[in-house]
């Protein structure tokens, strides 16, 4: 096997992966904005209103649109730029 089909095959399955990752923290974004609103407005408890942390839905969202730009433009520095960022987020 040439090292340019392996290149490819490598790239391939990267990108498959950020789509996946991207893919995922979108749903789960959504989700927890989504279960997060509905908690604010179905109660009357305050202290469910506070504990409801809809900022962070905004920030998963935000980050899987960035995993998305990256799959689009499948560049080296795009991925690089997508884990920087879902590392600052997470802080791992």
């Amino acid at each position: 096997m040439s090292s340019q089909g392996t290149r490819s095959q490598q790239m391939s399955k990267i990108r498959q992966t950020t789509l996946g990752f991207g893919v995922v923290q979108i749903l789960l974004g959504i989700s927890l904005t989504s279960l997060s609103f509905t908690a604010f407005t179905f109660t009357s408890s305050n202290r469910i209103r506070n504990a409801c942390p809809y900022w962070a839905g905004f920030t998963v969202l935000c980050s899987g649109g960035v995993g998305l730009i990256a799959w689009k433009n499948s560049t080296v520095m795009s991925v690089r730029f997508c884990r920087i960022i879902i590392l600052q987020i997470f802080k791992i």
